[in-house]
């Protein structure tokens, strides 16, 4: 008898879990030390918050063993400070359990067992597998000609056991969304991730295939359509998500950056990667271009999320083309302690002539008190407790780059927009910052899983009327916060409004 085709659905969530926490570069990399250094930091604060007097601020933060074990403390002219001791990171961090957590969950189904790190190539090699679909005899040939015995051995027990718990689909997997999209061209995934395609393949970048954060089931098609490589811009988990990576073909080529020294800011991506089984990782220079096929691409400096003055990062932006057709990514890019974008910009504009570019309109602002985007920082004095810095690009930096990079459309993401009704003011504000400097007509927003292809920048009829349309729900979601802002005047709407985000709640996720 045949056996039958089996697929995992699109619908699964799976995450992978350390201490109760998702996992991400950090997390690999630092292993306790994370746990350790986001408690330590608010310890300091207390201490920050509770102690006036300089000299005994600096001898209670001193006594403190996980403090002083990870920042130096120092008082000058009755300012007090601690600075992170980067040198604590510059090699993996401890591990005091060499064991995660795999959970998945389907419709009811679910399924938690213990996930040995080394079992994480294994598990890299699995799930692509049944992304695709695939026949159960077929699945063990293949397991055991990629991965030693023992990590086979482990997958298809693995494989057994989510088929008893009812996480398998019998038959083929749906048709695949992105094998219809233009070529050459350029599909929102939501947030930062983009995949742009060409006539011989395609470039996914950031992927956050994450159910939590509310995506369609549809995105996970972008790993199993034809790509020629993966792109991780840095190691921020909404940009390296390991259980996203884990769907898609471990010898795809992947460009991260080349960390040059690590710290907790920027811990390095390239052996996070070898542990989920990729097995071309490729470290991106900036402005040396990698061929990909048909698809160049082009890593490109990025300044930006800083966290704090003097912080290292290792961040690339980038461009992409294939036969004719140019994008630029700017990711979460700003400014830093190094430099600013405007000279960056500059460079593409005259080397690349971009058509296309997707800008960071976001403006996030973060507290030192609450340790940024990371849950600590690594500077902190008597004077920046109560004190905030911006974090990433807004609107009228933005606009002010569309002007810098002469592109013919621009695309505002990086605002953790994953869904296609989702709207965020600031997207808004960047329409009226383009419009303030008479550059209005080269905004097209995307929403989630929308494409932008040849026919755009032709203009041609059908793309004008798409692009009214996203115009026109662009003004229908100002429109809809005001509404709500007037009603949540109303105590029974706010009731309402109450149960419904129980009854359907939205992402807690937020930007890194």
């Amino acid at each position: 008898m045949a056996t039958l085709e089996m697929h995992i659905p699109r619908s699964t969530e799976v995450e992978i879990l350390m201490d109760g926490e998702t996992v991400d570069a950090r997390r690999l990399f630092m292993g306790d030390n994370v746990r350790l250094l986001v408690r330590a930091y608010p310890e300091a604060i207390r201490l920050f918050e509770r102690i006036r007097d300089p000299d005994r601020l600096t001898a209670a933060l001193r006594s403190s063993a996980e403090i002083s074990r990870f920042y130096e403390i120092s008082c000058s002219d009755g300012k007090v400070a601690i600075l992170l001791r980067d040198s604590v990171f510059r090699e993996a961090g401890p591990r005091s359990v060499d064991e995660l957590t795999l959970s998945m969950r389907f419709e009811g189904h679910s399924l938690a067992m213990p996930l040995p790190l080394g079992r994480l190539r294994a598990l890299g090699r699995l799930l692509p597998l049944l992304l695709k679909g695939c026949e159960a005899e077929a699945v063990e040939n293949l397991l055991e000609e990629r991965l030693e015995r023992e990590g086979a051995d482990w997958a298809m027990e693995l494989f057994g056991r989510m088929q008893a718990a009812g996480l398998l689909a019998q038959g083929a997997p749906p048709v695949n969304r992105f094998d219809g999209g233009p070529r050459p061209g350029l599909t929102f995934l939501g947030h930062t991730g983009l995949v742009f395609q060409s006539h011989g393949g395609g470039v996914a970048i950031d992927p956050l295939l994450w159910r939590e954060t509310g995506i369609s089931p549809e995105t996970f098609d972008v790993a199993r359509t034809r790509l020629s490589a993966l792109a991780c811009t840095h190691a921020h988990w909404d940009h390296f998500f390991p259980a996203a990576l884990l769907w898609f073909d471990k010898d795809l080529p992947i460009i991260v950056p080349k960390v040059i020294r690590p710290t907790a800011f920027d811990p390095p991506i390239a052996e996070p990667l070898r542990l989920l089984g990729f097995t071309d990782v490729r470290e991106a220079e900036h402005w040396s271009p990698i061929r990909l096929g048909d698809i160049e691409f082009i890593p490109v400096p990025f300044h930006g999320e800083q966290d704090e003055p003097e912080a290292e990062i290792d961040h690339y932006t980038y461009v992409l083309r294939s036969d004719g057709f140019c994008v630029y990514g700017g990711v979460d890019c700003f400014q830093d302690t190094y430099g600013e974008m405007s000279g960056v910009l500059e460079r593409v504009r005259n080397e690349y002539k971009p058509q296309v570019a997707a800008l960071p309109v976001s403006r996030l602002t973060y507290e030192y008190r609450w340790g940024g985007v990371n849950g600590f920082s690594r500077y902190l004095d008597t004077d920046l407790l109560d004190k905030t810095f911006q974090y990433t690009a807004g609107p009228a930096e933005g606009a002010a780059w569309t002007r810098t990079l002469g592109v013919d459309w621009v695309v505002p993401y990086a605002l953790f927009v994953m869904k296609r009704w989702m709207s965020h003011e600031h997207a808004q504000q960047f329409r009226e910052e383009l419009s303030r400097l008479g550059l209005e007509h080269k905004l097209y927003p995307l929403r989630p899983l929308d494409s932008f292809g040849p026919g755009d920048l032709a203009r041609t009829l059908g793309s004008r009327l798409r692009r009214r349309l996203l115009l026109t729900l662009y003004s229908s979601a100002k429109i809809g916060r005001l509404i709500d802002r007037r009603l949540s005047k109303i105590r029974a709407y706010r009731g309402l409004r109450w149960v419904l985000r129980r009854v359907f709640p939205s992402s807690s996720v937020e930007h890194h």
